[in-house]
């Protein structure tokens, strides 16, 4: 019966065991759900921080967005002004052939500089992270640009100036014609007392030839 009692006592002792099994089994499984949860909430963070990057993306793509969309409604205006601009070049090209412009080409000199600043504010253009900066060259374009009109009014006033000019010129040839004139007209006075004087003479020396013969 000894035996017995202590076969018992080594079975509740492996009950107790099979027990606390179970219950560390039961620990393993809530482990492993816990596990799994703390792999699905890494999952989800890394999925929040994705969509946090994902959003300035979009956030910056919109600020990109309507930098494109001010930067196509400037490249319209420059090339509007480049076509511009071929004129003003004919034109300067035709005011090298008047004289006496020095005023107009310091001028024209001063519109070449503006147009190398142009040429800056495109390259400016193709940043459009730059695009504060680049709009501030369009205000000085615009600044240029009221200069260049007031440069057209001046080359107007220019042009009047040599039409002006040139009948200055063409006064000047006919005031010589006109001095000329009476030179040549002072010439025939002049002849017309000789040939009066000489037939003074001839009438007094035929008279007095008569005389001498009577």
């Amino acid at each position: 019966m000894a035996l017995c009692l202590n076969g018992i006592k080594e079975m509740a002792l492996c009950l107790n065991g099979i027990k606390e099994m179970a219950l560390c089994l039961n620990g393993i499984k809530e482990m492993a759900l816990c596990l799994d949860g703390i792999k699905e909430m890494a999952l989800c963070l890394n999925g929040v921080k994705e969509l946090a990057l994902c959003l300035d993306g979009i956030k910056g793509l919109a600020l990109c967005l309507n930098g494109i969309k001010e930067m196509a409604l400037c490249l319209n205006g420059i090339k509007g002004l480049a076509l511009c601009l071929d004129g003003i070049k004919g034109l300067a090209l035709c005011l090298n052939g008047i004289k006496g412009l020095a005023l107009c080409l310091d001028a024209i000199k001063e519109m070449a500089l503006g147009l190398h600043g142009i040429k800056q504010m495109a390259l400016c253009l193709n940043d459009v992270k730059g695009l504060d900066l680049c709009l501030d060259g369009i205000k000085g374009l615009a600044v240029c640009l009221n200069g260049i009109k007031e440069m057209a009014l001046c080359l107007d006033g220019v042009n009047e100036i040599a039409l002006r000019l040139n009948g200055v010129k063409e006064l000047a040839l006919c005031l010589d014609g006109v001095k000329e004139m009476a030179l040549c007209l002072n010439g025939i006075k002049e002849m017309a007392s000789m040939f009066d004087g000489i037939m003074k003479w001839l009438y007094v020396w035929t008279v007095s030839m008569n005389w001498l013969y009577v």
